[in-house]
């Protein structure tokens, strides 16, 4: 018998490294807006948020860099969406200087109540901790409710006002009667050259059943691959040249 049949960790493949059991985390807030990257009007909130958001927030309570990655599996929705738009001072569209400010039209969600079912995803090429140690860490984190930041839905302007782990056993199997087609709406940022802070916004299908957004875990497969590589630190060899002979050029002082 396989020593990982009657363990909650899955094992180690070849193309699927070690996840954790399910994490569940219920988030409150009295405001928050989702927005597209490349919106580049007034601000105007999704009407639920979005895998990114969910992501970021679990790494404001707990995450090690490069170490894992956290994937949102599926959200479900306690309150239905609410909008209020307010006045606000801003940039204008694409304004830079500091007289490029004007009042704009700030739409935002409030009255938020969301549960998050996410697992935290080891990167076996850097991370120095089994994904055991990395879920029961976290675990013992949020059980104290310890952050490593403040968390915040959106914007550090919207900060949670209450979040709490929950057991699988206190989580719905859906949320409020809400059916929604958010068409096509931000995934995660993917990192193109993390030294160069250059990046790429991925986006998907999204829609949300019963008040439930589920998240297929093909995309995270997809682009596991691309997100582990960018987080690999590697220093190049000086003292030889890529065909593996010695570099006569090399001085160890100067380095």
């Amino acid at each position: 018998m396989s020593p990982h049949r009657n363990s909650p960790f899955e094992p180690t493949r070849a193309h699927q490294p070690p996840k954790s059991p399910p994490v569940y985390v219920r988030v409150q807030g009295k405001q928050g807006l989702f927005c597209d990257p490349h919106l580049r009007a007034d601000p105007h909130s999704l009407s639920f948020i979005t895998v990114s958001a969910a992501a970021g927030l679990l790494g404001s309570l707990y995450v090690k860099r490069g170490g894992f990655e956290w994937e949102i599996e599926k959200i479900i929705s306690l309150t239905p969406p609410c909008f209020e738009t307010v006045k606000q001072i801003g940039r204008k569209t694409g304004g830079t200087r500091k007289n490029d400010l004007t009042r704009i039209s700030v739409t935002y969600l409030k009255d938020l109540d969301y549960i998050i079912q996410a697992r935290m995803v080891r990167n076996v090429e850097w991370g120095s901790k089994s994904i055991q140690n990395y879920y029961a860490e976290a675990c013992r984190r949020l059980d104290k409710h310890q952050e490593f930041r403040t968390p915040h839905f959106g914007r550090a302007v919207y900060p949670l006002s209450q979040w709490d782990r929950l057991q699988a056993s206190e989580v719905p199997k859906v949320g409020i009667d809400l059916d929604l087609d958010l068409g096509s709406v931000p995934f995660e940022m993917t990192p193109i050259n993390i030294s160069k802070d250059q990046w790429r916004c991925e986006f998907w299908r999204a829609s949300v059943v019963h008040g439930v957004l589920s998240v297929p875990e093909a995309l995270y497969a997809k682009r596991r691959p691309t997100i582990f590589a960018a987080r690999i630190k590697v220093t190049p060899d000086r003292s030889r040249n890529p065909d593996g002979t010695p570099n006569p050029a090399f001085n160890p002082v100067e380095e």
